[in-house]
């Protein structure tokens, strides 16, 4: 399943680079994420909790940040298994701000899933992942806002 797209955050690019690869930072707004813990340097043990319709699952992985050219790119690499089955996500994110500090960043990238995750079909798996991408954005966008105020007081 093919991932990809656009957002913004009014925050200077460094900021949002820094908050995209902080472990605090998305232990608060990956969705279903219940723990983060470092294994290596940018590498973490992961434990999920997902839910697509009916079929909901934990799943325990590893996420893993590579090819960091801060504050403009990086790539993110995680895979976990459940007893619903695997899903590996592959994604290139790159950021670019403009005049005015706000942070535009792009993804692409893949989602493979298999056992009771893929027979759910790409249709309803896609929207599922939409969805968590939102959340995703819409928590990250609250957290650098929080971490913005807290800097200025």
């Amino acid at each position: 399943m093919r991932l990809q797209g656009q957002e913004q955050i009014e925050a200077p690019i460094q900021t949002v680079f820094t908050s995209l690869t902080d472990p605090r930072v998305l232990s608060k707004t990956l969705p279903g994420l219940q723990s983060l813990e470092p294994t290596d340097a940018n590498t973490y043990r992961a434990r999920l909790s997902v839910g697509i319709a009916a079929v909901r699952g934990a799943f325990d992985g590893m996420l893993i940040l590579r090819e960091l050219e801060p504050p403009t790119a990086y790539a993110l690499y995680m895979t976990a298994r459940g007893a619903g089955g695997v899903v590996e996500v592959t994604l290139r994110v790159h950021l670019a701000e403009d005049a005015n500090s706000v942070t535009r960043i792009e993804y692409t990238g893949e989602a493979a899933l298999s056992g009771v995750w893929a027979a759910l079909g790409s249709r309803m798996a896609s929207g599922v992942a939409q969805t968590l991408i939102r959340q995703f954005f819409t928590a990250l966008r609250q957290e650098v806002r929080s971490l913005a105020s807290a800097a200025t007081s």
